[in-house]
């Protein structure tokens, strides 16, 4: 059972890059606990549609650019903040 286990998290680990993981290394440690949750959520919505809009653009790539996305994504949330400074999402 571990065997079997341990086969699929590796096959998981394997589609997930080093950037992605560094990411939500430092995003954990950026956000309150139930901000980072609805934030992290959103983004990976994000991502998921943002990749099926350009996916019938640009059909040959297959591949997510997880943290390119979701870099996008909290890039647009920071400057929201900025912009109508509403900074209580960040951890103080």
């Amino acid at each position: 059972m571990g065997i079997l286990y341990f086969n699929q998290k590796k096959k998981v680990l394997d589609h997930l890059g080093t950037g992605d993981m560094l990411m939500f290394l430092f995003l954990c440690f950026c956000f309150s606990v139930v901000s980072f949750f609805i934030l992290f959520v959103f983004s990976l919505v994000f991502s998921l549609v943002l990749h099926l809009v350009l996916k019938t653009k640009y059909p040959r790539h297959q591949s997510v650019p997880l943290a390119g996305y979701m870099s996008v994504y909290f890039s647009a949330v920071y400057a929201i903040s900025l912009i109508m400074h509403y900074n209580s999402i960040f951890i103080n």
